[in-house]
């Protein structure tokens, strides 16, 4: 019998530029978000996004023409737009947006992994200590990703991880 719950995917950097620009890994990526209807993410991690998305514009080939660019971050920003990527670390506190940073979890987080980055251990944070850390069989929050080290950091936490570096 089929399950009623979706599956939950969390995409890192590497996985949100796959959504965006054509390389080994991106099919992959599209099939889990449209297993899953919304991929979650973070806010830090799309800039992160960008951020590759312009050092592929200026690097040599095979990297990203300037057209090609464009319509990656215009991909991007649709994919926001259309809520098919929900960054879920943002709240509003007296009248303002704030960046949820999970300071103690990340922190308690860094001896434990210190060859991750800030943006790494903050993904572990929120998938453990967000909403997405109370669900459970089928709809247990995966982490999708590239990144081998970051992967192999979010199973010793528990965390299911789909490896995203190639297409099946």
């Amino acid at each position: 019998m089929p399950s009623l719950f979706k599956a939950t995917y969390f995409f890192d950097a590497s996985a949100i530029v796959k959504m965006v620009v054509a390389e080994p890994g991106s099919r992959k990526v599209m099939r889990l978000l449209d297993e899953c209807g919304i991929a979650h993410t973070s806010w830090m991690l799309v800039a992160e996004a960008l951020g590759v998305l312009k050092r592929k514009r200026t690097t040599p080939a095979p990297g990203l023409t300037n057209d090609q660019y464009g319509r990656a971050v215009y991909a991007l920003f649709a994919h926001l737009r259309e809520h098919n990527l929900d960054p879920m670390d943002v709240t509003i506190d007296n009248g303002r947006a704030v960046l949820i940073t999970h300071e103690e979890e990340l922190f308690h987080r860094l001896p434990r992994f210190p060859d991750l980055d800030v943006a790494d251990l903050l993904q572990l944070a929120i998938i453990k200590e967000s909403y997405l850390g109370a669900f459970g069989g089928d709809s247990q929050a995966r982490l999708a990703t590239a990144d081998i080290k970051l992967g192999k950091a979010a199973e010793s936490e528990g965390i299911p991880v789909v490896y995203v570096n190639v297409d099946d």
